[in-house]
């Protein structure tokens, strides 16, 4: 696996097919900060983060939230964060729901909240996963005309 960064993009490059992609999530700043595993959720329409971060970060409550999944509805706090990702991208006021670790033990769900700010590709070239986010977005990804 190998992560290449630029000024607002990064790539990320697997040895393998992936099904999940793991990436660096970095919050907090200074003495305070903590880098924690996070995964790109494309089935989550905002970003996820463990009643641990929320509360070592003092994240701003923003009040309760109903979010659907497999398991059914149930009640979640809503939370504004910050966050940098994969030493690059840096996010500020996004919303994240409070998730339960899980992905493998991520703590860190970066949902489409994040990734409709700009383009995000997925390629899986000779079954290699390759995945690619740049902010703002620059161009139109048009496949049919390639």
């Amino acid at each position: 696996m190998s992560v290449k960064t630029g000024e607002n993009v990064f790539t990320r490059k697997y040895d393998k097919l992936m099904f999940r992609y793991p990436v660096k999530v970095v919050l907090g700043t200074g003495e305070n900060e903590e880098i924690v595993e996070g995964v790109i959720d494309t089935g989550s329409p905002v970003c996820g983060v463990t009643k641990r971060l929320a509360d070592k970060f003092g994240l701003k409550k923003l009040g309760a939230t109903s979010v659907s999944a497999f398991g059914g509805k149930s009640e979640r706090m809503l939370y504004c964060v910050d966050f940098l990702l994969e030493d690059c991208l840096r996010f500020s006021d996004m919303r994240a729901t409070e998730i339960e670790k899980g992905y493998d033990g991520a703590e860190f769900i970066v949902g489409c909240n994040v990734l409709c700010l700009g383009d995000f590709v997925i390629t899986n070239k000779d079954r290699k996963t390759t995945i690619s986010l740049r902010l703002p977005s620059d161009k139109e990804i048009d496949f049919m005309v390639e």
